[in-house]
């Protein structure tokens, strides 16, 4: 482990956190866009 001040740790974390929240709403609209696709083509 890198040794980091509290402040560089908290800064991380936050990043972490909106990257993981960005990353799983780009997933749910891809699941909700591709379902709403293979339903308008049945």
């Amino acid at each position: 482990m890198l040794l980091v001040d509290p402040i560089t740790a908290d800064i991380v974390k936050f990043h972490a956190i909106e990257t993981l929240k960005i990353t799983l709403n780009t997933l749910i609209i891809d699941i909700s866009s591709e379902n709403n696709l293979s339903m308008g083509i049945y």
